[in-house]
């Protein structure tokens, strides 16, 4: 029905009376079924606007952050303790909806932003708790497929950006992906993720875990097995941030046997929930010893659930012989990306295999 009604010209879009005079269909609808009919046709909706005066402001009318199109992610990113940066993108087949969007980013000196092959950004500043924060959430969607939370040089966030992303995320309805990049776990934010985890029965959450501090270790644990109550496909960052940048490529830090063996029981434990599919980046910090990771597989092919295992490996490659299993090996910069999953693998999942 929708790509039939996107094909229609629009000078087509109208109705023929007894008498053979045509009478708009468009302007006659009731506001609500004409919003419906509008929801059928974002992709046509530029040609729409330059129809005429009239057609231009049913669409302007129309663009409310419900019934805006989904989003294909917004960026907030930790500035300072004033303001964050916002970078929106959106298909480009159906920017044309966005143009309020359009009209408030140019007005807060929007940044030139270059995107993906068919998609459409913007960027600006807002500063936490002014009137354009509050006027940002009535010209973007309530739907995103992706949002990435993030910082620019602190290690934590500040109460400022904390409050702002939660006051602009409580206007959503959907959110499929949610990245947490920048800001490791901690007591501060780990309730705020879990909650929206929870709203919006994501389907894929990446964060970042520090293992310095052994408390701190042992809440992101928790976390990580809360989580996987609510979340299909978790990504997993794993840092040690008592290690100085310049020398984490030379000197790594390793688990020793039994944080290596809690590691991988926590692993077997979030698999018995909803997560199907998990993907430690272990660059730094070496997590898992060869044992761990074919106990693992065993493991996950006996429970005989679709599921996805991705870890780094930092020693040669060992045999992992388990009926069934599938297994995908990639040499990278002097370690191994080691992928362990079940044949068929989980929906949505492409993975090759040795």
């Amino acid at each position: 029905m929708t790509s039939e009604l996107e094909n229609l010209p629009m000078c087509e879009l109208s109705i023929h009376d007894d008498s053979g005079g045509n009478v708009c269909l468009i302007s006659q609808l009731p506001s609500k079924l004409r919003c419906k009919l509008f929801n059928l046709l974002t992709k046509s909706m530029g040609e729409m606007r330059l129809v005429c005066k009239s057609w231009r402001e049913m669409v302007e009318s129309w663009a409310t952050p419900e019934h805006l199109p989904e989003m294909y992610s917004i960026h907030m990113i930790e500035k300072d303790d004033n303001a964050m940066s916002i970078r929106i993108a959106v298909h480009k087949s159906e920017q044309a909806c966005f143009v309020h969007l359009r009209s408030f980013a140019k007005q807060l000196q929007e940044k030139s932003t270059r995107f993906y092959t068919g998609i459409s950004a913007c960027s600006f500043d807002v500063s936490y708790g002014s009137a354009d924060f509050h006027r940002l959430s009535s010209v973007i969607s309530t739907k995103s497929e992706s949002v990435c939370l993030s910082r620019s040089g602190k290690p934590f966030g500040h109460p400022n950006y904390l409050n702002a992303f939660t006051i602009l995320l409580g206007t959503f309805t959907r959110i499929s992906n949610l990245h947490h990049w920048g800001h490791y776990v901690n007591e501060e934010n780990a309730k705020m993720l879990l909650d929206l985890a929870q709203k919006f029965s994501l389907k894929m959450m990446s964060i970042s875990v520090d293992v310095f501090e052994r408390d701190a270790l042992a809440m992101a644990r928790e976390f990580l097995l809360n989580l996987s109550e609510y979340v299909e496909l978790i990504k997993i960052k794993v840092y040690d941030q008592s290690m100085d940048l310049a020398i984490k490529k030379r000197d790594l830090n390793s688990c020793d046997g039994t944080e290596s063996a809690e590691w991988a029981d926590l692993m077997l434990a979030m698999f018995e929930r909803r997560t199907h599919s998990i993907e430690m980046f272990t660059y730094y910090v070496d997590v898992f010893s060869w044992d761990d990771l074919r106990r693992i597989a065993e493991c996950l092919m006996a429970r005989d659930q679709p599921f996805l295992f991705t870890t780094y490996m930092h020693e040669k490659p060992q045999a992992i012989i388990v009926k069934g299993l599938r297994k995908n090996t990639i040499r990278f910069s002097g370690q191994w990306i080691v992928s362990l999953f079940s044949h068929p693998p989980p929906p949505h999942i492409y993975v090759r295999y040795d």
